[in-house]
């Protein structure tokens, strides 16, 4: 999905799922997925397997927030990386309990990414916390039905 903000098809979700299972095996990696998403993509069997790591946003709040404050404040006391191509721009400088979003901020807490020739390829802008430590987030959302590798 290059230049995407979140992963559009399953096929994309399970790639990368599976290089942070593969290659970063002390991070626990959960897939958000927008609610009309929940129901399709919990059946996909693409995603066999990782129906375990899925946590449906609520219908009711934005999204975005959501993920930023899930980055902020941790789950289980575990910091957060959200792995998305989105700069949040229209949050920056708002404040939140777990502080101010800001260009370093996200710098620090998003993981960006492309896909080449369908390969998922992070890149990790930042300087990495310890391995054991993270949770990344896999923002997922129904843009169409285009399926690009």
């Amino acid at each position: 999905v290059p230049g995407g903000h979140c992963f559009d098809n399953p096929k994309h979700v399970r790639r990368a799922y599976d290089w942070f299972a593969k290659h970063r095996t002390g991070w626990r990696t959960k897939i958000f997925l927008y609610p009309d998403l929940a129901s399709r993509w919990r059946e996909d069997r693409c995603l066999k397997g990782a129906a375990k790591d899925f946590i449906q946003t609520p219908a009711d709040q934005d999204v975005d927030m959501f993920l930023i404050r899930c980055a902020m404040e941790g789950i289980r006391g575990r910091p957060v990386r959200i792995v998305t191509n989105d700069l949040f721009r229209d949050y920056r400088g708002k404040t939140l309990e777990g502080g101010v979003v800001t260009d370093d901020w996200v710098k620090e807490h998003t993981v960006k990414f492309v896909f080449v020739e369908g390969e998922f390829k992070p890149d990790f802008n930042s300087s990495e916390m310890p391995a054991e430590s993270q949770i990344p987030v896999l923002p997922a959302a129904d843009v169409g039905d285009d399926d690009r590798g």
